[in-house]
């Protein structure tokens, strides 16, 4: 009877580890070993482990290694991979073949039985599994690709290859041989096993594809520039990968986020170069052809086609719930004393939902309860509390990225533990920019929705900009009683300056307030009551007619429309406010930043993005103003006149963000408690 190594690859297992090792635990043989590698030291996982090890225990006859690194790393699955394999290196404690499990995964322990009878019996030298997926947004198990395959017909070599090699690449739930076995890559991020699974499938002389799924698996990493790098180096390593590559790439950027868009447009040229002539994807011939823009909008498409908001709506979670258990409308509570700051609050948003959502004051009453804001479950009601408590889901719907990087304990998560009164704390569903379809527009951005004077007002000014010249242009930016206006509350603390990688989010608070004050020369004019120049915003009945009435009528050649935050998909009135009274903006975008699908011409606004403050000064003041610059401006003037007055545009866009945000009500409804 051979034996079996368990590799646990546990890194953020928290709540979940016990489930995953009693499978393992209750699937051991007596001469078997199980490595547990836990490399990030974070939440509670190394504590889980020891009290399961010594409480429960792994099986009579069973070796345990455990690895714990203490390593608050970014993530590198090859190396913790590694870990494990050199640990079964050690002379005595190798076994005949060796099993990885991801934390999150769970296994069905019949189908697994007898795969291990299979393996031995057949001396297999690996053995594949399809694999069910566990859903983050669904909250519940789906059956995903790997089961749209058939299994190969014939069972050749050929065909049992092709069929594996169909598969969500990585080690999860595979069964191999020692003579197999290599080494991940590392610096991957949670790609490197893609060279062992590679390598575990080309080399075996034995191998076979189970008929049904050995369990399911967490969901997938979310790819990024890491995914492109594997393959890259996949590919430089094994030639034959390329047309692999070039089929599964569709399926492996599948939901990407936004903040990931950035680093795979500046990996996608070098993938693009190894895949070669197999290259076919549109997303490899726009990096073929050099055309970032179509590149970043095929993204934007696997983005959404991996979302809640993009799911068809015969599939839709809208659609899931019986007629008996689904509510007429699903009862939402919004409370906090943001609760002004969300899409329930904007009168020009409730058609959108109001035939599927019910606003409710009663806690007894809701199917899901809202804030606005990370702080607001801090004086949550006593009703509302038991509510929560008692499972009713919670979720932090937030439209303003500043929010969610000063006070989210982690922006990019799906789900946050939140302070909430004397409950000590709540876990909340996290709706942000980073992660929800509600701000994943497609021409117009979620805020100029939330209030129809936005979209009235630009109508009007890009109407009237949009009747003159590249010449008329010219003419007015030569006489302006104002060179540069900066107008945007002054926030010079050095918290404020936060980068998160992996979302593209950069804090700009500071770093504009300190372009502010760094730019000296000529006229420049810093308006807003925090440097001493009239009211506050929040003292005005329409703020937003009130800083138009100041800035308008060509006041000032350059006009900032820096953002509090950058994030790829979050734009708010500045950049327009900016063209719609006469100014070149100021504005900061990454490559992945969804301004750059709006069709404005680059050369018509100043992009500081990447700049520090010093570099920023000096791209102002050294902007051309030359005829190619009057020609882009005056061809942006065109381009938004068309988009604010285009009603069906506009009707579309209002009918994707209903849509999301129902979906989103529905899912959050239906997943239950974070």
């Amino acid at each position: 009877m051979s034996s079996l190594a368990f590799v646990y690859l546990a890194r953020d297992a928290g709540p979940t580890f016990e489930d995953l090792a009693r499978d393992i635990a209750g699937l051991t043989r007596a001469g078997d070993h199980v490595v547990i590698v836990e490399d990030r030291g974070s939440a509670d996982t190394p504590a889980r482990i020891g009290r399961f090890t010594e409480q429960v225990g792994w099986g009579a006859g069973v070796a345990v290694t455990t690895i714990l690194t203490g390593t608050a790393a970014d993530g590198d699955l090859g190396v913790a991979a590694n870990l494990a394999l050199d640990s079964l290196r050690v002379p005595g404690a190798a076994r005949d073949r060796v099993v990885f499990f991801c934390a999150g995964a769970r296994i069905d322990g019949d189908a697994f039985a007898l795969a291990r009878e299979h393996a031995e019996a057949e001396a297999l030298d690996v053995m594949a599994f399809p694999l069910r997926q566990w859903s983050h947004d669904r909250g519940h198990v789906i059956d995903g690709p790997d089961l749209a395959e058939p299994d190969p017909k014939g069972r050749t070599g050929e065909a049992i290859l092709s069929r594996a090699l169909s598969l969500r690449p990585g080690l999860d739930g595979m069964f191999l041989r020692w003579p197999v076995i290599g080494r991940c890559a590392e610096g991957r991020s949670s790609f490197g096993t893609l060279h062992l699974w590679w390598q575990a499938l080309h080399s075996a002389e034995r191998l076979d594809v189970a008929g049904q799924p050995l369990g399911h698996r967490a969901e997938p990493a979310e790819p990024d520039a890491s995914l492109f790098d594997a393959l890259t180096s996949l590919i430089s390593r094994h030639n034959d990968a390329a047309s692999w590559a070039n089929a599964a790439l569709p399926r492996l950027l599948e939901g990407v986020t936004p903040g990931a868009v950035t680093g795979l447009l500046a990996a996608g040229p070098a993938l693009t170069k190894a895949i070669g002539d197999a290259g076919t994807d549109p997303l490899l011939r726009a990096f073929a052809d050099g055309d970032l823009d179509t590149a970043r909008q095929r993204l934007h498409s696997l983005r959404q086609s991996g979302s809640t908001g993009s799911i068809p709506p015969e599939q839709s979670l809208l659609s899931t719930p019986t007629a008996q258990t689904r509510p007429a409308r699903f009862r939402v509570c919004v409370t906090g004393k943001h609760s002004h700051r969300q899409p329930f609050a904007y009168d020009a948003l409730r058609p959108l939902w109001q035939d599927e959502v019910t606003l409710t004051d009663t806690a007894s009453e809701a199917d899901l309860i809202v804030i606005a804001h990370p702080h607001n479950l801090s004086d949550l009601s006593g009703p509302l509390a038991e509510r929560a408590d008692a499972g009713t889901p919670v979720a932090l719907i937030s439209e303003e990225p500043f929010w969610d990087t000063l006070f989210s304990p982690d922006p990019l998560a799906r789900a946050v533990t939140l302070p909430a009164a004397h409950l000590g704390t709540i876990r909340a569903h996290q709706v942000t920019h980073h992660r929800s379809a509600i701000f994943d527009f497609d021409r117009i951005p979620y805020f100029l929705l939330t209030d129809p004077g936005y979209i009235q007002r630009y109508a009007e000014l890009f109407r009237r900009n949009a009747a003159l010249s590249a010449q008329d242009w010219a003419t007015a930016f030569g006489d302006r009683p104002h060179d540069l206006t900066f107008m945007a509350e002054r926030r010079p603390e050095a918290f404020h300056d936060m980068v998160l990688p992996s979302g593209d989010i950069v804090g700009l608070c500071a770093w504009r307030t300190r372009l502010a004050e760094s730019c000296t020369e000529g006229r420049v004019q810093r308006l807003g009551a925090s440097w001493g120049h009239g009211p506050s915003r929040f003292d005005l009945i329409d703020w937003h007619g009130d800083k138009i009435a100041q800035i308008d009528g060509q006041r000032t050649r350059i006009l900032s429309g820096l953002e509090n935050t950058h994030q790829p998909t979050y734009l708010s009135e500045k950049l327009f406010d900016a063209f719609a009274c006469g100014a070149r903006p100021l504005y900061y975008a990454s490559p992945g930043h969804r301004v750059h699908d709006l069709g404005i011409p680059a050369g018509a606004w100043l992009n500081l993005w990447g700049h520090s403050v010093e570099a920023a000064v000096t791209a102002v003041y050294s902007a051309r103003w030359d005829d190619a610059f009057h020609a882009d401006y005056a061809a942006a003037q065109t381009r938004l006149a068309a988009l604010f007055t285009d009603a069906d545009c506009i009707a579309a866009e209002r009918a994707r963000l209903g849509r999301a945000l129902t979906r989103e009500v529905a899912r959050l409804v239906q997943f239950g408690a974070a």
